[in-house]
């Protein structure tokens, strides 16, 4: 399994955000959320030797935890339109800091 494997399809996206105003833009967070989720959760779970440490459902749990409290930190969100606005310059030094 890989992280695209994980991301939400259009339909999903759609039902989350309550809106198809958008897709685009939600569906290329989807994937950078995947992504990060993704890493997070495999890089939380494995030892310094590569073995695992803790149950894959805890350790993909973390790596959704990770970047929850990142858009929750660093977001604006706006009501009206059930958007999320994240600072690109923030983003993509996170991003950066995650090796993505």
């Amino acid at each position: 399994m890989e992280a695209k494997d994980t991301v939400m399809n259009d339909g999903e996206i759609i039902k989350a955000s309550g809106t198809p105003v958008l897709l685009q833009v939600n569906r290329a967070v989807a994937e950078v959320q995947a992504e990060i989720s993704f890493k997070a959760g495999r890089d939380s779970f494995l030892d310094d030797a590569g073995s695992v440490n803790i149950p894959l459902s805890e350790a993909r749990m973390a790596g959704i935890k990770e970047v929850v409290d990142y858009i929750e930190n660093n977001s604006t969100y706006f009501p009206r339109f059930s958007e999320f606005s994240i600072d690109n310059t923030n983003w993509r030094s996170k991003l950066k800091e995650w090796g993505l």
